[in-house]
């Protein structure tokens, strides 16, 4: 029983730390989008969905997430590795761009210059 209670408080502390601290950056005015809608809750549920064991929802809140801030360099990594991890090539394809020193996202890269008929680019890639 006092195992359980543990894992319960120790639940109910990280999902408390997670809130306030979304609720914290809210509060500096953070990124949002015209219709005042923010990256921060997409980006705790694809979070959270990953926690849980579950690529596909948080692929999915990964692109919510990078839909409402497309610059933010924070989600861009984790949303790639989700792509990847849910198999949805088109997201992991046009993400690579943007994730810089990854070894997977640069043989993505490499692989969609082959694809385009660029074999000196490709072949760059694939030596780095």
């Amino acid at each position: 029983m006092v195992g359980r209670c543990r894992v319960v408080f120790r639940v109910v502390i990280g999902l408390a730390a997670a809130l306030l601290s979304a609720c914290a950056m809210g509060a500096d005015g953070g990124q949002q989008n015209a219709a005042g809608m923010s990256a921060y809750g997409p980006y705790l549920a694809a979070r959270y969905a990953q926690g849980q064991g579950d690529p596909v929802a948080a692929s999915r809140f990964y692109a919510q997430a990078l839909r409402l801030d497309p610059h933010d360099p924070v989600l861009a990594t984790p949303g790639f590795m989700a792509a990847l991890q849910a198999g949805d090539d088109a997201e992991a394809d046009r993400l690579a761009g943007d994730v810089a020193g990854n070894g997977l996202a640069q043989l993505v890269r490499a692989d969609q210059a082959l694809l385009a008929g660029d074999d000196g680019r490709a072949a760059s890639l694939f030596a780095a």
